[in-house]
């Protein structure tokens, strides 16, 4: 890190290493950041460092001018390490060419809600890691940091009671639904949410516990895969990955056994056909070899 004296003002260079040095799709992120306007370096296909980052910082005591200020280099922070933790599936969805950085911050705000969280995680590890040697940095950076702490509690937060005035449908497991939203099937695409009425922006429309998810917490706590996940995720495999081929063995053990207890038997059974053209196309290179014949 090298501050400057800009007279109250501080720039300081904020180097972003690759979250996963064995990173494979350097190539395609670094695009990324450059289709967002950031300028990664020369060498950063190569080295532990994807980008040195500018942050601008005031030096001064707390005011609406200063919070302005950590509030965009915070930002700025989480939005480049957006695009370092994306996965393959979710890089799928940046756009091949962007003709504007309008474009850029569209795909990054639409892949926020599967992203943000490890994006700020990533910008926490990042800004501890920085080598405080000057006071008036390490005041700076720890003030950006809170920030992001902020953000990262912000989006995390979740309603401990439900919304005064909503109404809802309480279902089976802890299960809350508003009253406006609805299940239906997509020819060719199968089930989604649709909203039956007008909701207001801001307005909670689904609640479900975590144990109701199809994800990879589920694949680990699966007596039949969990093992497997975990050897998995030893071997490097993306979360997405596993999560997939756990579907597919839950689906196939379902199949072959129909009295066999599971919870996301009616999921699976109402899911996407496994040979469909259209879905095949997002799944990782791993979980199609891993379908066999």
């Amino acid at each position: 890190t090298h501050p400057l004296d800009l007279s109250r003002k501080m720039r300081l260079s904020l180097a972003l290493e690759w979250p996963n040095r064995e990173e494979p799709r350097r190539e395609e992120k670094l695009r990324a950041l450059e289709d967002l306007g950031f300028v990664p370096g020369d060498d950063a296909e190569q080295s532990p460092v994807a980008l040195h980052l500018e942050l601008e910082l005031q030096d001064a005591p707390v005011s609406e001018e200063t919070t302005d200020c950590i509030g965009a280099a915070a930002e700025l922070v989480a939005d480049a390490m957006q695009v370092l933790v994306l996965t393959d599936l979710e890089l799928c969805f940046w756009p091949p060419v962007c003709d504007s950085k309008e474009e850029a911050r569209l795909a990054l705000r639409r892949l926020r809600s599967c992203a943000r969280r490890r994006a700020l995680l990533a910008a926490g590890r990042a800004l501890r890691s920085v080598d405080q040697v000057d006071a008036q940095v390490s005041a700076a950076i720890k003030r950006v940091q809170h920030q992001v702490q902020v953000l990262l509690d912000t989006f995390c937060c979740t309603p401990c009671c439900q919304p005064a005035g909503l109404g809802g449908v309480s279902l089976e497991g802890g299960v809350w639904s508003h009253p406006a939203l609805r299940a239906m099937e997509f020819p060719g695409r199968g089930f989604g949410l649709v909203t039956a009425s007008e909701v207001a922006g801001g307005e909670e429309l689904l609640r479900v516990p975590e144990d109701k998810l199809f994800g990879i917490y589920s694949a680990l706590r699966c007596e039949h895969f969990g093992p497997a996940a975990r050897l998995l995720l030893k071997e490097g495999l993306h979360v997405e990955t596993v999560t997939m081929l756990f579907a597919v063995a839950e689906h196939r053990r379902c199949e072959k056994t129909p009295g066999a207890p599971s919870p996301w038997r009616a999921l699976l059974a109402r899911a996407p056909k496994l040979t469909d053209e259209p879905l095949l196309l997002t799944w990782p290179v791993e979980a199609m070899d891993a379908l066999g014949s």
